[in-house]
């Protein structure tokens, strides 16, 4: 009888443990496949805070009293005006975290990482990133509260962008 139970014992662990390992695989391909979507979509964002990059810093490098360019602040207004953020694919992981099976990955560099990876690395980008969008919301409304129109076809956009509470505030600074 004890021999029985002890065999017995051992199938059901063998079986738990054949079972871990699946559910740690396909965790680990799904979770492949999520940090390959972040990076494209970080890959695409990236080129919309180079453009945002390229405009703020001709706001705030221009010489003193020097005008700005209307063509050029039309070119890169997209670039002003938008905010982009990163949310992550991260479902897979909190889901997997939160049942408590992150101890089944054999590998326990590959853990650490995993771990790291979302609990520090994109908690840090993502707070970045909200400071970044609340900036540029007050830029944001500086504008909508200081332009003004001039004609049926222009407004005061360009110099409320010159001004000097735009280029010395904490607004353009924080973008460059």
């Amino acid at each position: 009888i004890v021999f029985a139970i002890t065999l017995s014992i051992y199938f059901h662990d063998r079986s738990e443990l054949k079972h871990q390992r699946h559910e740690a695989k396909v965790f680990l391909l799904g979770l492949r496949q999520d940090l390959k979507t972040d990076i494209e979509e970080m890959n695409r964002y990236k080129k919309s805070y180079q453009n945002s990059e390229v405009i703020f810093r001709y706001i705030t490098n221009r010489k003193l009293n020097e005008k700005l360019n209307a063509d050029t602040i039309s070119k890169y207004s997209n670039w002003i005006f938008n905010t982009t953020g990163l949310i992550p694919n991260s479902g897979r992981f909190e889901g997997f975290q939160t049942s408590g099976k992150i101890g089944t990955i054999e590998t326990k560099k590959l853990q650490h990482y995993i771990m790291d990876q979302y609990q520090e690395n994109i908690a840090t980008l993502i707070v970045s990133t909200n400071d970044y969008t609340a900036k540029k919301q007050r830029l944001f409304e500086y504008l909508e509260a200081n332009t003004k129109r001039i004609t049926d076809s222009t407004n005061n956009r360009v110099s409320a962008l010159a001004s000097d509470q735009v280029d010395s505030g904490a607004f353009v600074t924080a973008f460059t």
